[in-house]
């Protein structure tokens, strides 16, 4: 029998009421394997979403070469080790679940739509947000090469405890001790430049003097920070190389987060498990865990929905306040890390996941069954009795 620790014990219930408020919209949708069927027929051009299937308390999966990025295969690994532990945790229905995988989110004129919007049909994705409320936010945090050690893909693999992954959300200071806070400079500090590509564009909206609606979840939010941040005051905001040295994410008290074209920024999770203050520049997307923190808790949360002056003077104001409340900053750092350990514990994500799945069930209007060319998930394969002793025995609870 696991023994759970009262962080871990909250944490399951309240991931149990936000998967409870995301899939029941869709109970009783009825989505019929016609609509299921037009939707794998539609993945198959872009290569980038596919079909899950959990039977009998296995999971299948198509062969592979099926997506089109090797991270996308990865998040598809992630996600099939989750089911599989969750399915070891508790009795999963039959279902199939239509998961995509690409950090962005399709156009309103595409095609895919027609199924999501309106409710019709969940799909399982990386974030959500405004005007994606059919898309399930999903532990997909894999992002081969660029230093992701391993994620859930390779929690049920024999050696999973070596992995940089496991040994973060254990507490391991993998890359060494940071500095003390005491010894840290305080200044918020980004890794990001500006995207060239949106100059001309962000430009224009500049210059019309009123941001459109949705700017806070496209580029120009970014590039307008990057643009006026940089130089100032306390704010180390530049345009150093993509690959940082892990030291370099210590040497400041805080970490400025600010999101990208739909608004994500896929790196809030790992800002948690450092010792900095992480600040979120929040333009309304939200992966599965955002949900639970707490502003002024486990980090400071800059709700962005006004004009770009605005903007910028709420990351200042974030900053100036995280300044003069030394102390604070240090307990909400020191917060968000035990925060980030337990929830991102592959047995917390693996009962996230596995009650999205019960209630993506619930949407089905037919029983599934083994859809051809597909197979069993590699992860199945180490057998129930292995996967068993990893929730109980290797599991991270504290």
């Amino acid at each position: 029998q696991p023994r759970f620790s009262t962080e871990s014990c909250a944490a399951r219930q309240r991931l149990a009421a936000l998967a409870l408020d995301l899939t029941r919209p869709f109970a009783g949708a009825n989505v019929t394997r016609a609509t299921m069927d037009e939707m794998a027929a539609y993945h198959d051009v872009r290569r980038q979403c596919t079909i899950v299937q959990v039977l009998g308390g296995r999971v299948y999966v198509p062969k592979e070469g099926v997506l089109a990025k090797p991270f996308y295969a990865a998040r598809l690994e992630g996600l099939q080790c989750l089911l599989t532990v969750a399915a070891q945790q508790s009795t999963l229905p039959d279902v199939e679940l239509f998961a995509c995988f690409s950090d962005m989110s399709p156009p309103a004129s595409d095609p895919i739509l027609r199924h999501l919007h309106g409710r019709r049909m969940p799909m399982l994705a990386p974030h959500s947000g405004p005007g994606r409320e059919a898309y399930l936010p999903m532990p997909m945090h894999e992002r081969v090469g660029r230093g992701s050690g391993g994620k859930y893909g390779e929690i049920l693999k024999p050696k999973w405890k070596q992995t940089r992954f496991a040994k973060e959300i254990a507490g391991e200071r993998v890359f060494g001790e940071p500095p003390p806070w005491s010894a840290k400079e305080p200044k918020a500090y980004f890794r990001g430049r500006l995207k060239e590509e949106f100059l001309a564009q962000c430009k224009q909206q500049a210059e019309a003097k009123v941001q459109p609606p949705g700017w806070e979840r496209s580029p120009c939010l970014r590039n307008t920070l990057v643009e006026r941040l940089r130089g100032t005051a306390h704010m180390d905001v530049g345009t150093p190389p993509p690959d940082v040295p892990e030291g370099e994410w210590e040497r400041r008290k805080f970490l400025l987060v600010i999101g990208n074209s739909m608004g994500w920024a896929d790196r809030l999770y790992a800002s948690l498990l450092k010792t900095p203050l992480s600040i979120l520049i929040d333009g309304g997307t939200f992966e599965w865990f955002y949900p639970l923190l707490i502003h002024a808790c486990h980090y400071s949360r800059v709700s962005i929905d006004a004009d770009a002056a605005t903007a910028v003077a709420l990351v200042r104001n974030a900053v100036e306040w995280a300044r003069a409340h030394d102390a604070e900053a240090e307990r909400i750092a020191g917060r968000a890390n035990a925060f980030a350990r337990t929830v991102l514990d592959p047995a917390i994500a693996a009962h996230y996941t596995g009650l999205i799945a019960k209630g993506y069930a619930a949407s089905l209007g037919y029983r599934p069954t083994l859809r051809p060319g597909y197979v069993q998930a590699p992860c199945t394969g180490n057998g129930g009795a292995k996967v068993r002793a990893f929730v109980i025995d290797n599991s991270t609870f504290r």
